[in-house]
């Protein structure tokens, strides 16, 4: 067993996530654990959505961050269908506080 965790820049991007997946795959035969946290500079986003006192620009910046993650999706040529009810949760919460 081996625990593999990937996070900021390394899934920054449609290629470093394939990069990841294929060190991953190199590593099939040590049954990974494999950990991912948030792609480069979205857990400070989140964290700046949150102190806005303004739903608009709350609303904006998280239509931003979904733009971000689609257009990367795409990239991979996968589909999206799972990253949907997660951003639509964000866009949510951000219309909250």
């Amino acid at each position: 067993m081996i625990v593999m965790k990937f996070g900021g820049t390394s899934v920054g991007t449609a290629a470093n996530i394939q990069s990841v997946a294929a060190i991953i795959a190199d590593r099939l035969e040590q049954n990974p654990i494999v950990v991912v946290s948030a792609i480069a500079g979205i857990t400070d986003a989140l964290i700046e959505i949150y102190n806005q006192d303004a739903v608009s620009v709350r609303t904006e910046r998280v239509k931003a961050l979904a733009e971000h993650h689609r257009a990367i999706v795409a990239k991979l040529e996968i589909s999206g269908e799972s990253i949907e009810p997660l951003l639509s949760a964000l866009a949510l919460l951000a219309k909250k506080k």
